[in-house]
């Protein structure tokens, strides 16, 4: 992730099975940060950075991430004397941290999906001064993106383990948000020259013990050197984008 050029990521619903201590080791030798704002210990000890502040094209951009409260569920034993609190209610406090140093865009990692009980949806119902909110950790696929009814919060997804590469400009005129999505597949990357560095990195041995090797297959090296378009472009596109309306408090 770190040589696909990754500026931020925010800890997932499978990734907590690897529990706090790996976690938080892989967080410190990243070279990004790591982000998870909702899970913290009982006595309120925060556990990963929760948000980070981006700067593209003179536009500061907020992201934050929030894991699924259904960890607790899952993973019992890992999340013993800690707290998974609902991500909105965690989010809208960390919003006015974000909102004083200057951000003037909000992004929302999320590891929700639309299975459970409590979906993007919700959070953009809840937290409507997000912008964009980037989910993951579901079957269902919003390869154009979805405009959240009666908010201004726009909600994507692609499929998972690299099967496509989504590019989503979100252009803001007038308070409103502008979709122009495209989603991009190998055989449209095809054409294209996987990074070295990145397609090195994809054929190492990722065995926890070295004995069993797994490379990851030339297609998905490809999608791998190229990321970058589906982390990034919701920051990229920040050159277009005029500063955002007011924004509701909680």
């Amino acid at each position: 992730m770190g040589a696909a050029g990754y500026a931020a990521a925010a800890i997932g619903t499978e990734d907590a099975a690897l529990g706090i201590e790996r976690l938080q080791e892989l967080s410190a030798i990243a070279d990004f940060p790591l982000l998870c704002a909702n899970w913290l210990r009982q006595d309120g000890e925060v556990l990963f950075d929760p948000y980070a502040v981006l700067e593209v094209a003179g536009v500061r951009v907020g992201v934050i991430g929030l894991v699924s409260p259904e960890i607790a569920e899952l993973y019992p034993e890992l999340t013993e004397g800690c707290n998974v609190y609902k991500p909105s209610g965690i989010a809208n406090i960390y919003y006015e941290e974000m909102e004083a140093a200057g951000c003037d865009y909000y992004i929302a990692l999320t590891s929700l999906g639309y299975d459970g009980e409590y979906t993007p949806r919700d959070l953009a119902a809840e937290s409507p001064w997000l912008n964009l909110i980037l989910d993951s950790s579901t079957d269902q696929v919003l390869e154009t993106g979805e405009l959240v009814p009666d908010t201004n919060v726009v909600v994507f997804n692609l499929p998972q383990d690299f099967a496509a590469v989504g590019s989503l400009v979100v252009t803001t005129t007038e308070g409103q948000n502008i979709l122009s999505p495209s989603v991009l597949t190998a055989d449209d990357l095809a054409v294209l020259t996987p990074d070295p560095n990145v397609a090195s990195v994809a054929a190492a041995d990722y065995s926890v013990d070295g004995s069993s090797g797994a490379s990851v297959p030339p297609g998905v090296i490809l999608l791998l050197s190229l990321v970058v378009i589906g982390a990034l472009t919701a920051l990229l596109c920040a050159r277009v984008l005029r500063k955002s309306p007011a924004k509701k408090k909680h």
